[in-house]
């Protein structure tokens, strides 16, 4: 599991609700999904029944055709055995608008982050 500080998880969980209320796509994140299910030693159906997330949702979230909320990513992850934060987008992973290119952190921003 990633270890991440409580002000990262909750700037994620900021982005992820912007990104999602713009109904953006989140790249990358339907392979995550599926590679942590996998990983899990689950099906879809068995998936199903841990997380209580409908199977025919999973197989929208794993095709990339839908985007969960993040309340419905926590019960995956957790049926998962992992930490939500793998399956978020890095900040280098994901640029506003979701183009795909990476976000460029300011020096002064970088120091800002690593004092904290």
């Amino acid at each position: 599991m990633t270890e991440w500080s409580l002000s990262v998880k909750w700037s994620l969980c900021f982005f992820w609700k912007l990104t999602v209320a713009k109904r953006d796509a989140v790249p990358g994140l339907g392979a995550k999904l599926k590679a942590a299910r996998e990983k899990a030693g689950l099906t879809q159906t068995a998936a199903d029944e841990a997380s209580g997330v409908a199977q025919t949702n999973i197989a929208r979230y794993e095709g990339d055709s839908k985007t969960p909320s993040l309340a419905t990513l926590y019960k995956l992850a957790a049926a998962y055995g992992i930490d939500i934060c793998d399956l978020l987008p890095k900040p280098t992973e994901i640029a506003p608008g979701s183009n795909g290119e990476p976000v460029e952190v300011s020096a002064p921003a970088k120091k800002k982050l690593k004092k904290k």
